[in-house]
């Protein structure tokens, strides 16, 4: 499985990489009609090898990479970008190849390439491949004004999935930017880059035809496979969204519970203690008035069985009663 993806990786990345770049340049050299000058299809094919060159040798090292670490190179940090200034230059000098030019070389050699580009509209296709190519071009802008920090960090990011912005972006780089640069692109590529190095011409193009169609078949399925991966993902994530949301609404409805259950608990002790405060208030008074009322009874007693003159009845001190 390790070596299977990997040869899928290293055809992928070296057709739309290596015979992409080539091809890139020399597609968009006939978009602005630079091969039309005397030497110009000499000049730009020496340029189209020359980007094929360069981006062959990134390719290599690219490949080592993935195979040493099983992934490609990390991104660079905000704080790391001043001392890998020529890691930033082409990083984006190359996505300016790749995207840019190879958005809009996409459009125009794929036209061709499944014949629907020729020399009766080929001003209408010549005019769509530059509103793709600045379409693209403005999409690296934004890319180079988000990673300098000219713009808002979370901008251009997408690790926000529940914003909406991130997921426009994520569905346009899915549906758009995958289909012009991958399907597209690798038609364009394995037409242009045939052209580059003299293996089509104007006798061979039955020949190549057939094979740029098919790569496109395949990576059009293989973008299929891809879009269909994406849309499952977006549904379990709305879905895993929407379970957390239920769980924190429950979680409230859990902690509102249990503190009106006490606040009510709470009132009902209070009203509990203030009704045995007033019945032992009562208790109290009404022995307070027990009391006075048994002293009183006694003292009545006691008058009730004394003499009313007792100096007059009894005898005088020292002497009795005869």
């Amino acid at each position: 499985a390790k070596i299977a993806s990997y040869l899928q990786i290293i055809s992928t990345k070296f057709l739309l990489e290596v015979m992409g770049a080539s091809g890139a340049i020399w597609g968009c050299s006939d978009i602005l009609s630079l091969r039309n000058a005397p030497d110009g299809a000499t000049r730009i094919r020496s340029l189209a090898i020359l980007v094929g060159v360069i981006f062959l040798v990134r390719y290599w090292w690219h490949m080592k990479h993935w195979w040493q670490f099983e992934r490609d190179y990390l991104p660079i940090h905000k704080m790391q970008r001043a001392a890998h200034r020529c890691a930033c230059f082409q990083m984006h000098a190359s996505n300016f190849v790749l995207q840019v030019l190879g958005g809009a070389g996409a459009i125009w050699g794929c036209s061709e390439a499944i014949m629907l580009r020729h020399a009766n509209n080929a001003m209408e296709w010549r005019m769509a491949s530059m509103v793709v190519g600045s379409v693209f071009l403005i999409r690296w802008m934004f890319q180079i004004a988000a990673n300098c920090s000219y713009l808002v960090a979370s901008w251009w990011s997408t690790d926000d999935p529940s914003s909406i912005r991130t997921t426009i972006l994520q569905w346009y780089e899915m549906l758009v930017v995958k289909l012009v640069l991958e399907v597209f692109g690798a038609t364009g590529a394995v037409w242009g880059f045939s052209e580059v190095v003299t293996l089509r011409n104007s006798d061979t193009n039955r020949f190549w035809r057939p094979i740029a169609i098919g790569i496109g078949v395949i990576y059009l399925v293989r973008w299929i496979c891809h879009l269909t991966k994406f849309v499952q993902s977006e549904r379990a994530s709305v879905a895993a969204a929407e379970r957390v949301a239920q769980v924190d609404v429950d979680d409230d409805d859990d902690v509102t519970g249990p503190d009106e259950f006490a606040i009510s608990e709470v009132a009902d002790l209070q009203l509990k203690e203030s009704t045995d405060t007033l019945n032992t208030t009562a208790s109290l008074e009404s022995l307070k008035s027990l009391d006075v009322s048994v002293t009183l009874d006694e003292h009545a007693s006691e008058f009730q069985h004394q003499p009313a003159f007792p100096s007059l009845l009894a005898p005088p001190k020292g002497q009795t009663f005869p």
